[in-house]
């Protein structure tokens, strides 16, 4: 017999019921109501398109997998996570957003060796940053070739543009300041502007000459190892 393909609503159903079982809100269970005493009247819209977000995802996981992300988030350290990224995510309307998050979230999960405090850090940075700074973090982590060796911002900014990012120079470093500030970037300090400021000119010995000016941290290249395309 040939069953008829599912349609949009009938995949948004199968992913809120596939969320339902992860995580059992609207039925009682623990994590249900302590997510729901956080999230503000009006904001159940955003918690269950959170969730369903989630489920996506996890229909494209093994089994074997899925149990052990449902066996974690059933303990205090997973209930901790979870709602910390729940907050997060109903945060915001932009659906790049909660997708960075959502990866950020099961990645840190399925790593064993990782420590808590380390998957509470991953959570609170990627909480921090919008859709425009990963962007510009992905361009910049898989491009970092081409920017070890730039001598300003400017060839930078022109890096960056022929990359891909959408803004211009004001956006640009901002973005790139917010990146360095949040421990995701180290930027030389021997790096000209943009040509429309007085810098002083630097000399750089030949024994430092050849290091990167532009380099992105481990922790960035761990955290953009968790986020997919989509998210990006």
């Amino acid at each position: 017999m040939n069953y008829p393909e599912k349609n949009t609503s009938d995949k948004i159903a199968d992913g809120m019921n596939t969320a339902a079982q992860l995580i059992p809100f609207g039925v009682g269970g623990a994590i249900s109501e302590a997510i729901k005493s956080f999230v503000p009247v009006g904001y159940e819209h955003r918690r269950d398109k959170w969730f369903q977000s989630i489920a996506l995802k996890l229909e494209k996981l093994p089994e074997e997998t899925v149990n052990m992300i449902r066996t974690y988030i059933e303990s205090e350290e997973g209930n901790t996570l979870l709602i910390r990224a729940t907050m997060a995510a109903i945060s915001t309307h932009k659906q790049d957003k909660y997708n960075a998050i959502r990866d950020v979230l099961l990645e840190t999960i399925r790593d064993a060796n990782m420590h808590y405090d380390q998957k509470e850090m991953f959570i609170s940075v990627i909480s921090l940053l919008e859709p425009y700074d990963l962007a510009l973090l992905n361009i910049i982590y898989s491009k970092n070739e081409l920017f070890e060796s730039i001598e300003s911002y400017e060839d930078a900014f022109t890096i960056s543009k022929e990359n891909g990012f959408k803004g211009e120079r004001d956006e640009f470093i901002i973005i790139l300041n917010r990146l360095e500030a949040n421990s995701l970037l180290r930027v030389s300090e021997h790096i000209d502007g943009f040509g429309d400021v007085y810098s002083v000119d630097v000399i750089t010995t030949e024994a430092t000459s050849s290091l990167p000016k532009v380099v992105v941290t481990n922790f960035a290249s761990q955290l953009m190892t968790f986020i997919t395309d989509e998210a990006v």
